[in-house]
């Protein structure tokens, strides 16, 4: 027996970017226009509809649209193509009614990512070759012939669908997918089912590795996400580790180029760098969360969407696919596909699926690793045998502590299950690296100093201790290596010093000796992008200290053996190139980040070569005349059609060197108008890399924190939190920080709350850092300081 059941529900459409929502766009011509558009994940389908909003429950919808009419480029799009409009001139009412949708999960359904609204489009290819009908949408004004924005986001789109197709041994289950820029969407992007919503910034983007990473994971999404899904939120890692893990082979797949001037489509060692970073820094806190989280998460879904879901989750993914190898892994995909497909299936039933005879242990292993928070550490001792015949390297691990003691559940004496690559003089093998008190690993080696490297792709997900002498050998260039070792041994490093398993100064020995050997090598940008990130990133951390000279130093530092030596070599490519604009400005806007995190941009505006004068059109107006803020302002109204020079205007208001510039600009960012909501992070991001930045954000978002929490998604408010705490290094500033959130209501605090205790441990670490090895980090620059004795520039910018 069926019954149908009719309920008449209503709800008020706001600005606010979740459930149904309105956005707002003015064209060129000042003539407004109004969207509307939805946003589902992860609970908030019951906004525009009453259903039980959970993953697990699934369903088929018939959506009928009725609205007023609109003019030529109206559009009205839902998940499933378009059946009929019928419209009613005398009563002014068009009704739209879309085709059934297939089996879907409610947060899938986002498929009421309904859009409304005055759209261009871009047709892509037909349904021919199993492909369906792919098309791109924008606001009114966004895409002009001459600048080609989107072409790089639909033939992506059209690719990644045939490559996944054949991949997962699956055909896209859907007859069309739409890409749509909605211009106050909040997230990077959304994989409603046949209708993906995305940010402006991120789909128009200038570099095509932002562009490929955003709509290669959504496109992934339409299989692991959409057609199987988790059964429930606390197991959300799976598909979007998945998902992150896919769009990274689809990247290295389809030679998405690396937006460097080497055009290089090695998308792994990028993975390294920057996901699997980004994993390890959040695993590495005390507070961190296992993969698979507790089951009763409720309304606390959102607190879910972190770099433990989606780039540990890749990780792995990655190492799984280490263990059994490529093939293996994209036989289990499809297996776990084609057996639940239209259904719910969680981490047990995928790692069922990648076992085999050859790996009986998988399920278990990966099970602790989704179960238990944090990571190993891979010690390495080298000692000659006894007997005079060669050396023996023995590997152990321990569990990587925070600097401030005991790592939650994963106590003294505890094992992850680790097999290990490690390549020496003879080749590579695989090791299985035992836990404290367990008898170490042991490889031959020929002599002491031998060849040998730990982990060479990165594949497993852990930190390497190499003793200093190697990392410094490793780094110089004595051997061979991968790009994808050197920026992996560097993070690690980095890390490591960090955390106090290392000192600081090994840390700087690394990127000089890695910065000699790189300047003197072809050109390879991702490992000098690499490079100035983490050095930028250790200046930031140190900046905020009250030790002048420190600072001074650090930055002269950066300069002269990083920074200097990379202008010096792009000028000579370029010059060798005849001139690529659009990747030598991209190029130059990363090296304009990485000056202002350092403080280099006075040497670069001081001293007159021809290196400096190639590369100083690219630091901000704003940086080299602060007064002119006004002006700096009003380049951002002036680009409303263009998402990409909009972003990069946004961004130049955060190079402020002046308290009153920055304040003035924290109030325009909060004045109605001027900005979107999801715009108004992109500047905090620059501003928070320098003390003045830092000082004049903290006042701002002390005093407009209701503001802050009544007008930005939760998200946001995250990301908020995070900025605040990024410029913490003493214990005055953490306990003012403290003392702020303190008095914020409780309801509300407890929607951030994991999030502030993560940071609260990131500040507490630099606070330790710094305390640590200031001492150590000023005699260290003084022995070095006779490197630099030929560049030495004198007074210091804060």
């Amino acid at each position: 027996m069926q019954l149908s059941l009719t309920i008449e529900f209503r709800r008020s459409i706001s600005g606010h970017p979740n459930g149904i929502f309105r956005s707002r766009h003015v064209d060129a011509r000042g003539i407004e226009h109004i969207y509307l558009a939805t946003h589902m994940e992860p609970i908030y389908a019951s906004h525009l509809f009453p259903c039980f909003d959970d993953p697990a429950h699934k369903a088929r919808f018939t959506i009928h649209v009725q609205t007023t009419p609109g003019g030529p480029r109206r559009r009205c799009l839902s998940n499933m193509p378009l059946l009929s409009v019928q419209e009613d001139v005398a009563a002014r009412r068009v009704l739209y009614t879309f085709a059934e949708t297939v089996l879907m999960s409610t947060y899938a359904s986002k498929l009421l990512a309904l859009v409304i609204g005055d759209l261009d489009s871009i047709p892509g290819n037909s349904s021919e070759e199993g492909v369906p009908v792919v098309t791109l949408y924008a606001p009114a004004g966004f895409l002009s012939p001459e600048s080609r924005a989107g072409d790089l986001a639909l033939d992506l789109a059209v690719r990644g669908l045939r490559l996944f197709a054949s991949s997962f041994g699956t055909p896209y289950p859907l007859p069309k997918l739409d890409l749509v820029a909605i211009p106050d969407f909040a997230s990077g992007a959304m994989e409603n089912w046949g209708l993906i919503l995305f940010q402006p910034q991120k789909l128009f983007a200038r570099d095509g590795r932002v562009v490929a990473d955003c709509v290669l994971h959504e496109v992934a999404h339409q299989w692991l996400g959409n057609l199987v899904t988790p059964p429930s939120w606390n197991e959300l890692w799976l598909k979007e580790g998945l998902a992150v893990w896919a769009a990274a082979y689809a990247t290295e797949r389809l030679s998405v180029p690396n937006g460097g001037p080497d055009s290089d489509s090695d998308s792994w060692a990028d993975f390294v760098g920057d996901s699997m970073q980004q994993a390890l820094a959040l695993d590495g806190l005390a507070t961190a969360a296992r993969a698979v989280r507790p089951s009763d998460v409720g309304s606390g879904a959102s607190a879910l969407f972190d770099a433990i879901s989606y780039r540990k989750g890749a990780c792995l993914i990655r190492m799984a696919e280490g263990m059994i190898g490529r093939r293996r892994l994209l036989e289990g995909i499809r297996r776990y596909i084609r057996e639940h497909m239209w259904a719910n299936a969680g981490t047990e039933a995928f790692w069922m699926a990648l076992a085999s005879p050859e790996f009986p242990d998988l399920v278990g292993r990966m099970k602790v690793w989704t179960t238990v928070p944090g990571f190993p550490i891979v010690r390495v001792l080298v000692e000659e045998e006894r007997d005079g015949g060669g050396s023996v390297l023995r590997l152990s691990q321990e569990p990587f502590v925070p600097s401030r003691g005991s790592f939650g559940s994963s106590g003294d004496g505890f094992r992850y299950p680790l097999q290990i690559t490690v390549v020496t003089e003879s080749g590579e093998t695989r090791v299985e690296v035992p836990g404290p008190g367990g008898l170490a690993a042991s490889i031959p080696l020929s002599s002491v100093s031998a060849f040998w490297l730990i982990n060479p792709r990165y594949d497993s997900f852990c930190r390497v201790v190499y003793p200093a002498q190697h990392v410094q050998r490793l780094l110089a260039g004595e051997q061979d290596m991968e790009r994808i070792t050197k920026i992996g041994l560097l993070a690690d490093t980095a890390a490591l010093c960090r955390a106090g398993y290392m000192s600081t100064t090994i840390f700087l020995d690394a990127i000089q000796a890695l910065s000699t050997a790189a300047s003197k090598a072809e050109m390879d940008w991702v490992i000098w992008k690499h490079m100035v990130e983490h050095i930028g990133e250790m200046v930031v951390s140190f900046r905020t200290c009250e030790e002048e000279e420190l600072i001074r130093r650090l930055e002269e530092f950066s300069w002269h053996v990083v920074l200097r030596r990379l202008c010096d070599l792009l000028s000579t490519h370029c010059r060798r190139k005849s001139g690529d604009d659009e990747i030598d400005s991209m190029m130059g806007r990363v090296i304009s980040k990485a000056m202002w995190a350092t403080g280099a941009e006075r040497f670069l505006c001081q001293n007159g070569d021809a290196t400096n004068q190639a590369y100083i059109r690219h630091i901000p107006r704003i940086l080299l005349c602060t007064a002119d803020i006004r002006s700096a302002l009003g380049r951002v109204s002036s680009f409303a059609n263009n998402p990409t020079e909009r972003l990069e205007a946004l961004e130049n208001l955060g190079y402020i060197l002046h308290r009153e510039a920055a304040a003035e600009a924290l109030t325009w960012l909060t004045e109605p108008g001027n900005v979107k909501i999801q715009e108004v992070l992109f500047p905090l991001q620059e501003l928070s890399r320098r003390r003045v930045g830092i000082v004049e954000m903290s006042r701002w978002a002390r005093k407009n924190w209701k503001w802050i929490q009544e007008n930005m998604p939760l998200n946001m408010t995250r990301s908020m939190v995070r900025l605040l705490y990024r410029g913490i290094s003493t214990c005055q500033n953490l306990e003012e920080m403290e003392v702020h959130f303190r008095n914020v209501d409780d309801a509300q605090r407890a929607q951030y709350s994991s999030v502030l205790l993560q940071e609260r441990e990131k500040a507490a670490d630099r606070i330790k850092w710094r305390e640590r090895d200031s001492e150590k980090l000023s005699c260290w620059l003084e022995a070095h300081r006779s490197l630099l004795s030929s560049y030495l520039c004198y007074g210091h910018l804060n």
